[in-house]
């Protein structure tokens, strides 16, 4: 199990592509999460906002997507649970895998940038 809260400014900036191959809980804390699957053909589906005190429960092998803070930013827990440490694939404009994140690169990163 790995818990961690992200946080994001009103900027526009988001995470890259990428595709939760863990179950994760997700509660939005603060301001706003906004959600972009992404089709097989590359492109954008309908955008989903999530509000403060929304939560979702995301499953393995989840579509993948594009998410972001909203105009004000947003603090979000993501709790995530997995068997083998490996929590997301971050994806290409193509779909396929660059890289696989676990719960060691993760930790390493942080300890890494305190």
């Amino acid at each position: 199990t790995l818990d961690m809260l992200v946080r994001w400014d009103g900027d526009g900036g988001h995470c890259p592509i990428h595709r939760h191959t863990a179950t994760t809980t997700v509660l939005v804390l603060e301001g706003e999460q906004h959600l972009w699957d992404i089709a097989s053909d590359g492109s954008l589906g309908e955008e989903r906002i999530r509000r403060a005190g929304d939560y979702a429960l995301t499953v393995a092998e989840a579509l993948p997507h594009l998410e972001r803070g909203g105009e004000d930013g947003g603090l979000v827990f993501f709790g995530s649970h997995s068997e083998d440490g490996l929590l997301y694939d971050i994806l290409d404009d193509d779909g396929s895998v660059v890289v696989n994140v676990t719960m060691e690169t993760l930790i390493a990163d942080w300890k890494a940038n305190r």
